[in-house]
């Protein structure tokens, strides 16, 4: 049961990093995605090695969030990648959104600076 587990698991990661892999083709998604991972001082060869291959790496079990994961009762390492996943995703789509947010309200006052 436990190996059937791992295996849905690690299939809901593959999907999971399809969707990143299609978003990091945008240039600006890409961008924010390397902030991110620099903020939280993993590099990308440990992300790669970690979600590709299959290793736990040290930088990214130290995370706060995955670390916090880890912690739940009856975690396994897919279901704690999955969370960690969808977490990143989000979090870089929340920053994309607001710093296109931040780039109208800036254009707006710009023009009614020019205006008046």
């Amino acid at each position: 049961m436990r190996i059937l587990t791992k295996i849905i698991g690690r299939k809901d990661v593959k999907a999971e990093l399809a969707k990143l892999n299609e978003k990091l083709k945008e240039k600006e998604f890409a961008e924010l995605f390397s902030k991110e991972l620099e903020e939280r001082r993993i590099s990308k060869e440990d992300f790669k090695r970690h979600f590709y291959s299959g290793g736990l790496m040290i930088s990214i079990a130290d995370d706060h969030r995955y670390g916090t994961l880890m912690i739940e009762k009856g975690a396994t390492k897919e279901s704690c990648d999955l969370k960690w996943l969808k977490h990143m995703i989000e979090r870089v789509e929340y920053f994309q959104k607001n710093k296109i947010k931040q780039e109208r309200k800036t254009n707006d006052v710009l023009t009614q600076f020019i205006k008046n």
